[in-house]
């Protein structure tokens, strides 16, 4: 018969997106470089007026209607007059603000990393300043939904330069457009000085907080072969002379994309092979990312374990706009060997083809793996040199550690090479290994069992099992690996030098196909205690209430041990009548998994405590 086990909630499946303001990226998918039309405001509109034309800030001029830009929305903005405005009431950290050189990419206002320099729409940045006539305009046109403000710099001129002014006259627009929250660019008649062409750079492009995207070419390339970045300069910048000019109505366009709200279930990390008895309790955890740039994404992420064994559990979360989160549900255990389906699932969203994912768990008698039946992808190695190569796995009770069974990469570099199994405990000592092989063509692409020479018994405690790779040729990487996100689950896959001692979680290599074969050591069982002891809180911050009940003995020990086998509180009950109360602080504890145990009458029982 099956064994359901059921932890029942009700809690209300929701998914709720938490922002206050819009939903805007600006990416170079969006952005053009394209011919258009340029339209003097003449004397329509409102002069903007500013202390001087050269660096100085305007007072704060209305946009005409709401826009919206990054994840905020804004009703005003400041002109400088150095070739750019800043969303808001507040002026930038200076009136001076661009490139300190005239041929360099140093200072200005995307290079700041002052707070005041953020918001900033800039579709020509450099030192300038005023001709006879120079003049700011704001204009406001169109009904209401579709409104359109164009901001007007003219006649102005380039003052930092290598050796000679490079333009007689200068005009350009920034326009704004309602609803679409679109930005264009539009670039009139540039007068070119009749000094010689000399390179200068300049700023054109957005940045919200950080630079968002800008618009480069070199000095020797036309405006209409720019290219645009999803990042800030580091290289050139807007490199221009006076030889190539904008051709009038030259006009950048910048069209936001809107973000849809969507959590993504990108990964379930349970273990592919689980041994009954020794495996549990077993604690499931998902990755859900939140692909909403601007809203935090509270909802209620849903557990089911379906087939040779049954179990449902929910966990409300938040994850922050463009973060994600590994979410762990209750620890459960399952008794039936058999197959389970592991889903992990969220409530419909913008986007609901990710939704839900899966993973296959074969519950058995006596295998630990994180693989699954999926296809080996890949391979890892030392190459030319030599070291461990490990998954590390928990035994609840006592096992005694028989062999493992390791994926031999389809690597042609990896016949002749000499490897063996090798076993440590928590704290990264050799306990085990096997006899050592040569490598040939029929090893490759498939399993390999290596026979563990003297089985090492663990309880209660971590251990690590895998593959030693000896120094050899290039192209020498013997452990297969499945597909896992990056970077992948914590607490797995593990290298270390050919001795043992410190080992290093490397988790961005995908899936190490390593499988561990145990014994259940007789007289010592690990049970499913919830019938037998009730922990609460867990998760817990500061304190577990511990009620034991129907234990047949006159006293036994309590030990809380961390996943390395560190005991970190132990106590001996004596005079036992069946049931006991204790409380235990663990506030000092660092955040993590850690095993409670009751040691009686040659049985260990065990149940997975988490501190966060």
């Amino acid at each position: 018969m099956k064994k359901k086990l059921l932890i029942i909630s009700t809690l209300v499946l929701t998914l709720a997106f938490t922002s206050s303001y819009g939903q805007l990226t600006y990416l170079i998918a969006n952005a053009k470089d394209t011919a258009g039309t340029y339209t003097d405001l003449g004397t329509n509109g409102t002069i903007i007026t500013t202390a001087n034309f050269d660096d100085a800030n305007s007072a704060a001029q209305p946009i005409g209607f709401t826009f919206s830009y990054g994840c905020t929305t804004f009703t005003q903005f400041v002109l400088n007059t150095n070739g750019f405005i800043k969303l808001g009431s507040a002026n930038p950290s200076a009136p001076n603000l661009f490139f300190t050189t005239a041929t360099g990419i140093t200072g200005g206002p995307f290079n700041s990393t002052d707070t005041a320099d953020v918001n900033i729409i800039s579709p020509f940045n450099r030192d300038l300043k005023d001709t006879t006539g120079a003049e700011y305009r704001v204009y406001t046109t169109g009904a209401a939904g579709s409104r359109i403000t164009t901001i007007q710099f003219k006649n102005l001129i380039d003052k930092l330069t290598p050796t000679t002014r490079q333009y007689n006259s200068i005009e350009f627009q920034i326009k704004l457009y309602e609803t679409s929250n679109k930005i264009e660019f539009v670039y009139g008649t540039w007068v070119p000085a009749a000094n010689a062409a000399a390179f200068e750079s300049a700023i054109l492009g957005l940045k919200v907080n950080t630079t968002t995207i800008v618009a480069t070419k070199t000095s020797g390339t036309a405006w209409g072969a720019a290219t645009f970045l999803n990042s800030n300069y580091t290289l050139n910048s807007f490199n221009n002379k006076n030889s190539f000019l904008p051709d009038v109505g030259r006009t950048f366009r910048f069209v936001p994309s809107i973000t849809t709200n969507d959590v993504a279930v990108t990964a379930v990390f349970a273990l592919g092979k689980l041994p009954v008895g020794l495996g549990v309790p077993h604690i499931v955890t998902a990755r859900l990312v939140n692909n909403n740039n601007c809203s935090s994404a509270t909802l209620v992420a849903t557990l089911n374990v379906s087939g040779a064994n049954t179990f449902t559990n929910t966990q409300n979360v938040t994850i922050p706009a463009s973060g994600s989160m590994d979410v762990s549900f209750t620890a459960y255990s399952p008794a039936t060997i058999g197959i389970n389906t592991v889903t992990v699932t969220i409530p419909a969203d913008g986007n609901n083809t990710n939704n839900s994912l899966s993973y296959r768990q074969d519950v058995n008698s006596n295998t630990y793996s994180y693989a699954d039946t999926s296809a080996v992808t890949g391979s890892i190695g030392y190459n030319t040199g030599g070291g461990l190569i490990l998954n590390k796995y928990i035994v609840t009770g006592s096992a005694t550690i028989n062999s493992v069974n390791i994926f031999v990469a389809n690597n042609p570099a990896t016949t002749g090479k000499k490897v063996l199994a090798v076993l440590l405990n928590a704290a990264g000592t050799i306990i085990g290994t096997s006899d050592t092989l040569v490598l040939v063509a029929g090893d490759l692409n498939k399993y390999h069992s290596f026979a563990i020479k003297v089985p090492p018994t663990v309880t209660g405690a971590a251990f690590y099992a895998g593959l030693a790779q000896i120094a050899g040729t290039p192209g020498y990487y013997p452990v297969g690996t499945q597909t896992e996100v990056t970077p992948g689950r914590s607490g797995a896959y593990y290298t270390a030098g050919l001795a043992g001692g410190t080992t290093t979680e490397g988790n961005t290599f995908g899936r190490f196909v390593i499988d561990v074969v145990v014994t259940n050591v007789t007289g010592i069982v690990s049970y499913d205690l919830s019938n037998n002891l009730l922990v609460y809180p867990n998760p817990t911050k500061d304190q577990l209430n511990l009620f034991y009940t129907n234990l047949n003995a006159k006293s036994f020990d309590i030990k809380l041990t961390n996943i390395n086998g560190q005991v970190l509180f132990s106590e001996n009950i004596e005079g036992f009548n069946g049931q006991y109360q204790h409380t235990l602080d663990v506030s000092n504890y660092a955040k993590g998994i850690y095993l409670l145990q009751i040691i009686s009458n040659k049985q260990v029982l065990t149940k997975k405590v988490v501190i966060d």
